[in-house]
């Protein structure tokens, strides 16, 4: 039986997937050619998959390195009074770069709507409706990237209100 984990998501965000075929080998997929030849693939009661057994004389593989999901990303806080005008929330990204949202958290002191949407074009993204002393932690299963290079992430608030938005954006190709 073949058994495939989810290891992460490239930069289109795709799934990166190990799977265990039939005949005990490791195959990445998207199908990158790379097939690992290994000893002994083994589930455990709970479904996981155990590697082990390297054959006398083989070099160790190594440890398992985990630098997280993205090195290269920026933290920026921004607070208002009044945002119904529509304010950047995160810095421009690299140049050339389009402008990936990690994680946004957003606080107001007013009930209002809160929209996400990209600089220049408008495009919305996302749109909250938040109470009165309210806070969203946003932190997507596959970040959102924006269409076009060299723009920003804006935050457009439906009615005057201290609002405060701290994100975590990282550029990309």
């Amino acid at each position: 039986m073949a058994r495939s984990v989810i290891l992460g998501y490239d930069a289109n965000n795709n799934p990166i997937e190990v799977l265990v075929d039939s005949a005990g080998r490791l195959i990445i997929s998207p199908d990158t050619g790379l097939t690992v030849g290994i000893d002994q693939v083994t589930p455990n009661a709970n479904g996981i998959v155990v590697v082990s057994a390297l054959p006398a004389g083989t070099d160790s593989i190594g440890a398992v390195k985990d630098d997280g999901p993205q090195t290269n990303g920026v933290e920026t806080y921004t607070t208002s009074a009044d945002m119904t005008g529509a304010a950047d929330i995160g810095p421009a990204p690299s140049a050339g770069e389009r402008s990936r949202l990690l994680q946004a958290t957003i606080s107001v002191a007013a009930d209002m709507e809160v929209t996400l949407l990209e600089e220049t074009t408008g495009t919305v993204r996302y749109s909250w409706f938040l109470p009165a002393n309210g806070t969203l932690i946003f932190v997507p299963r596959y970040p959102p990237t924006l269409a076009t290079v060299d723009k920003k992430w804006r935050a457009d608030a439906s009615a005057a209100g201290n609002i405060r938005i701290t994100t975590v954006t990282v550029s990309v190709p």
